[in-house]
């Protein structure tokens, strides 16, 4: 049996094995992958980093059910520390400073550890600083006579204002930029931070693995349970979830640069994904701005929607169509995040998107043709009179399905309220009136006039 390690941004992989040989290094988690590697039966978890925001955090229960299993759970830096902290009193066991000051409510926002990093692809590359580590940072300026307590305080204000994916200290010192009287001071920090940026999460995470490494030497002990573990019905859902997302590998691991490398060599494939991953990035951007979060609820109704959509709702389905596409649970909820934002920002921007939808045709040459077929249904219009679904020998279901099948060449189960919504009328009746003399161009035009 080994130790199972979640970490990513907090401590590099090559430090995990170094310090812990023979541990099994898993990624940041997520809800279910703390239930899912008790599962296995490791000497002992480790969890170090997790997700905090757009993908539903680890939950307490699952630590509980493997603490009630007889696995012990060590919890530091990060994610691991915040649920040390709340769960010290039940069994977890937490180390370090940043564990020790969420214990004894020095600290207490989850986003003093919240950091925006890169994929695993890139190392977690950190992308923001967490505040935890500019506080230690900030401190040990100052222990130098780097910086004033005045100063620090100053910047720790202006740190913790920003939002913590855009949060640095480098941020923080640009809001005092004005700040003539510590001008001196700043141009010192600068210089600096270049070599002495403290991360306390990173040395919490060090202390941790130094100390299962020893504790493997003389053996693991569990603390006295002090609970009973309840078998709820949210509990049994919630395992069904994570073992029908489970992660699986595939035989052969492919980087995401060689995929992209097969994509740059489809120009045209490469035009539209550029730009609907540019409206994925702005969209959870905007999103971010508006302060906007998802609830673990409002990811599961978007997968459910997901699935059902693609014909995925068995939980076979779904684990071939996550092995073809080379993605585990973590990343399908991931996903399903980045849907969410997509939805949820063309909903918040809804009246403002046919403007910008005009201008799309003009640029991509799409509005010649349309505009064309939209004269020819008024000149049609105009020598039959107004056109409405009363005209024709169809009923609104019947009309809704000439249109689906038409259009999709496959029956599907759309209501004209579904596509009504989906397309952006205002009305039903709209639709309805549009499908009307769709129907009626499609039927009255000679064949060489459609389009």
């Amino acid at each position: 049996m080994s130790v199972i390690v979640f970490a990513g941004p907090s401590i590099s992989g090559e430090e995990v094995a170094k310090l812990l040989p023979g541990s099994i290094l898993r990624p940041p988690a997520a809800q279910g992958d703390l239930y899912l590697a008790a599962q296995e039966r490791p000497l002992a978890i480790a969890l170090i980093d997790g997700y905090f925001d757009r993908v539903p955090a680890v939950w307490h229960k699952e630590i509980l059910w493997a603490l009630a299993e007889g696995i012990p759970i060590f919890g530091a830096s990060s994610m691991g520390a915040l649920r040390a902290a709340e769960l010290a009193a039940l069994g977890m066991v937490g180390m370090g400073e940043v564990f020790e000051a969420f214990r004894t409510g020095v600290l207490e926002d989850d986003d003093e550890v919240a950091i925006a990093h890169g994929p695993s692809e890139f190392d977690y590359r950190h992308l923001s600083e967490a505040m935890v580590d500019i506080r230690s940072t900030l401190a040990a300026a100052e222990l130098q006579g780097v910086i004033s307590s005045r100063l620090a305080e100053r910047i720790l204000e202006n740190a913790k204002e920003l939002y913590y994916p855009e949060r640095t200290i480098a941020a923080a010192l640009d809001r005092l930029s004005c700040a003539a009287d510590f001008a001196n001071q700043i141009f010192k920090l600068r210089i600096w931070l270049k070599t002495n940026f403290v991360s306390v999460k990173h040395q919490d995470a060090v202390l941790l693995l130094k100390s299962l490494a020893e504790l493997q030497r003389t053996g693991f002990t569990l603390p006295k349970m002090t609970f009973k573990f309840e078998y709820t019905e949210l509990w049994q859902h919630a395992v069904q979830a994570a073992k029908s997302i489970s992660e699986t590998r595939t035989p052969l691991e492919l980087s995401a640069e060689t995929v992209l490398d097969e994509l740059r060599l489809q120009p045209a494939l490469l035009v539209e994904a550029r730009e609907k991953a540019l409206l994925r990035c702005l969209a959870e951007d905007y999103l971010a701005r508006q302060d906007s979060r998802f609830t673990a609820t409002d990811i599961n109704i978007q997968a459910e929607t997901f699935r059902k959509s693609r014909g995925l709702e068995d939980a076979k389905d779904l684990q071939n169509w996550l092995d073809r596409h080379r993605l585990d649970r973590r990343s399908f909820l991931h996903l399903m995040t980045q849907e969410l934002c997509m939805s949820r920002t063309e909903a918040s921007l809804k009246s403002q998107l046919d403007a910008y939808i005009l201008d799309y045709l003009h640029v991509t040459g799409n509005y010649e043709a349309l505009s064309r077929r939209a004269e020819d249904k008024a000149q049609i219009e105009a020598a039959l009179g107004r056109i409405s679904i009363d005209d024709l020998d169809l009923d609104e279901s019947e009309l809704v399905a000439w249109f689906v099948w038409r259009t999709f060449e496959k029956p599907l189960s759309i209501t004209a309220q579904d596509y009504a919504d989906e397309a952006g009328f205002a009305l039903v009746e709209s639709l309805l009136t549009a499908l009307a003399r769709e129907y009626v161009y499609q039927t009255e035009r000679p064949d060489d006039a459609r389009s």
